[in-house]
């Protein structure tokens, strides 16, 4: 598995996207195994890791940020969802307490989503 994430611009009024700065990646625990690519070379490591199984946290931001940037991907990116390869933590933290019933914002202390809470 494949942990990754994308680093941007700051979000600007008008610009629902930002533009990609470099991307993050973790192969494994080992520290080696971490590291930064920068966006001139982040799109052959992004269609690497769509082409398997890869994890992240408000991954559906960075999908957008990866089809932005390089949108000869924008099949790839979709041909990954359809597979099941993406896997987003928060989301999947999300779902799961909503099918228990436990989801409500407006009602009792809210846990939040952040990587910290979940």
């Amino acid at each position: 598995m494949i942990g990754w994430d994308t680093e941007t611009e700051l979000i600007r009024p008008g610009k629902q996207i930002p533009d990609l700065v470099c991307l993050s990646l973790s192969v494994g625990s080992n520290p080696e195994d971490c590291g930064l690519v920068s966006w001139r070379d982040a799109g052959c490591e992004a269609a690497s890791l769509l082409e398997g199984p890869n994890v992240g946290a408000n991954t559906p931001f960075d999908l957008a940020v990866l089809g932005e940037a390089f949108p000869q991907f924008v099949p790839l990116i979709f041909e990954s969802l359809s597979a099941g390869y993406v896997h987003d933590v928060l989301t999947r933290e999300k779902l799961i307490d909503i099918a228990l019933g436990q989801y409500n914002r407006h009602s009792g202390p809210f846990k939040g989503y952040s990587l910290a809470a979940v």
